[in-house]
């Protein structure tokens, strides 16, 4: 009798040991980093909310998320996914995310994993889950210090001579050929996007900002006297500004999150 049970749970537990796991959610929670740029991380702080952050910890995208199990036997995910976390109707990017283990995932936007896709699969980015913390790169969000400097808009990558100089968590200067006008700011980048505020001449402008990388941002402005929406919008003022190093462009592959509004 004794030997019957033995085998029977000899047997039972060899069942579970063969069993493979399944992931929820919740097994996202963390940051990770995208393993073939290594220039951009991905944190996900609880099983609905995350952000998009660079590699020093600067924080350009902070989003709401669903994610549900399609495939269990897979580890196959739906990924979806909205940057306007206040806008009264947010718009939402769809993807799949498949977590090969409890250290690494794909992430697709847009479109399916192929099956049985690994990390060789090219259609879809590759992640790597940090284990270690980065006290020295903890996520931060931006200040007006990120702000400081030229900032130029650009067309076919070629710099044009429009852009504003930000001089300091007040001041700014708008460049127009070579033409310039002071003026003061105010911005909120605890708020996503950011609201900004430019004065002249008692006249004020209302706008958003958000961060696409440490190196571009997206400005709108409204007309003025007009209430500024809960979201930027399709066919407003949009600019594209690229920081200025000592004369030498940003690459335009740095933009790497997904934008929700088109």
């Amino acid at each position: 009798m004794t030997r019957k049970i033995l085998i029977a749970i000899l047997l039972t537990g060899g069942c579970f040991s063969g069993r493979a796991q399944t992931y929820t959610a919740k097994d996202l929670i963390g940051r990770w980093e995208f393993t073939r740029t290594k220039k951009t991380h991905i944190i996900f702080t609880s099983d609905s909310t995350g952000a998009w952050l660079q590699q020093d910890g600067f924080v350009f995208n902070r989003f709401k998320y669903t994610c549900s199990v399609q495939k269990p036997d897979d580890n196959y995910m739906t990924f979806k996914f909205t940057i306007e976390p206040k806008r009264k109707h947010p718009k939402y990017v769809s993807g799949y995310i498949k977590l090969l283990n409890d250290s690494a995932a794909l992430l697709r936007i847009g479109w399916p994993i192929g099956k049985g896709a690994d990390t060789t699969y090219k259609k879809a980015a590759v992640l790597s889950k940090i284990k270690q913390p980065l006290w020295n790169n903890a996520p931060r969000l931006p200040t007006y210090k990120d702000l400081l400097g030229n900032w130029r808009t650009y067309f076919k990558k070629k710099v044009m001579s429009t852009g504003i100089r930000f001089i300091d968590s007040v001041h700014a200067v708008y460049i127009y050929s070579d033409k310039e006008q002071v003026m003061s700011y105010q911005i909120n980048f605890t708020q996503q996007p950011s609201p900004i505020d430019f004065s002249v001449n008692s006249r004020v402008l209302h706008g958003y900002l958000v961060f696409y990388s440490y190196d571009y941002f997206r400005l709108e402005l409204f007309e003025p006297d007009k209430d500024r929406p809960d979201h930027f919008t399709v066919f407003g003022h949009n600019t594209i500004l690229q920081r200025q190093k000592d004369g030498v462009e940003a690459d335009a592959k740095d933009i790497t999150a997904p934008s929700a509004d088109r």
